[in-house]
């Protein structure tokens, strides 16, 4: 009796571990997940209507990274990846602009962009035209918060075509000096085709002028519809301030750097606010392998920048 019952637990065994073999060739192997993809900060507004930089937190709306225009990737040229850093906001304090000429290293290589009608718009203008800063003009553009005709642009969906090409003459008027045009705000003027159609055909007529579309909106068509005009037009890659954080901002500024490399050419956005000031400082300090600081208008003007 003993054999006949060791016969029957050995062939019970076997079943088993046939059994659990044919579940685990059954189950479905595990999917990978993908890689995070990398994804930069867009631009925000201040949902008040009034400037950014009276805000401490911004809010972030849709992510933007922006493929450099095709056939202009200077950062091949010259075998370093080429950054342009702009300084958004000038004109409402000479303090800070004081403040933030005096930092030194590459300092002169990044763009002010200076707001026109502010306290000190031309007091600004007139510091960067004394020690050779480049800048542009920050033109105040309507946000999808403004009403029509809201004092906080200048531009809006609102204008005609002849109010547009009137506020760019007046701009060039006011700034001679400046090197081209940023949108400050204007998630509605830049989402428009007709508004920007409008703003190419007047950027057209100002000879040495380009432009840089801030990406306040992930919808806009500024930088497309103003290249069709012959326009040198650009786009911004990331926000670097969006949160006065230091850390924040370097893990920001980290992952411009990372897609400049990546592409040979990166341009990256922050604002003369005081809480700024301490990621500019630790900028201006650091050595980034690999990687130049340029004055904006040497991306829209490759061959002719080094020489203004």
């Amino acid at each position: 009796m003993r054999r006949p019952t060791f016969i029957a637990c050995a062939v019970l065994l076997a079943v088993i571990a046939l059994v659990s073999i044919s579940l685990a060739l059954a189950r479905p192997a595990p999917q990978k997940q993908p890689l995070p993809l990398l994804v930069i900060s867009g631009g925000a507004e201040a949902p008040s209507g009034e400037a950014p930089q009276n805000l401490g937190t911004l809010p972030s709306p849709e992510p933007t990274i922006v493929e450099p225009e095709a056939g202009r990737e200077p950062g091949e040229r010259s075998g370093k990846a080429l950054m342009a850093l702009v300084i958004d906001d000038f004109g409402t304090s000479l303090t800070i602009a004081q403040q933030i000429a005096s930092l030194g290293g590459p300092s002169r290589s990044f763009t002010w962009a200076i707001m026109p009608d502010c306290s000190a718009s031309l007091s600004c203008a007139h510091l960067a035209d004394k020690i050779g800063q480049p800048y542009i003009v920050h033109l105040p553009m309507q946000a999808i918060i403004d009403p029509a005709g809201h004092r906080d642009y200048l531009i809006g969906t609102d204008s005609s075509p002849e109010q547009v090409r009137r506020q760019v003459e007046r701009m060039r008027s006011l700034f001679p000096r400046a090197l081209g045009v940023n949108n400050h705000r204007g998630s509605k003027a830049t989402s428009s085709q007709n508004t920007m159609e409008a703003f190419g055909a007047a950027m057209a007529d100002q000879t040495g002028w380009g432009f840089l579309d801030s990406r306040t909106s992930g919808k806009s068509v500024a930088r497309s519809t103003v290249a069709k005009y012959g326009v040198p037009a650009l786009a911004n890659m990331a926000f670097i301030d969006g949160v006065s954080d230091l850390d924040y901002m370097k893990g920001q500024f980290a992952k411009a750097l990372r897609i400049a490399r990546s592409r040979g050419v990166g341009i990256a956005i922050c604002h003369a606010r005081t809480g700024t000031l301490p990621f500019l400082r630790w900028v201006c300090s650091q050595q980034f392998g690999g990687v130049q600081f340029v004055p904006l208008h040497q991306l829209w003007f490759p061959e002719e920048g080094a020489r203004r």
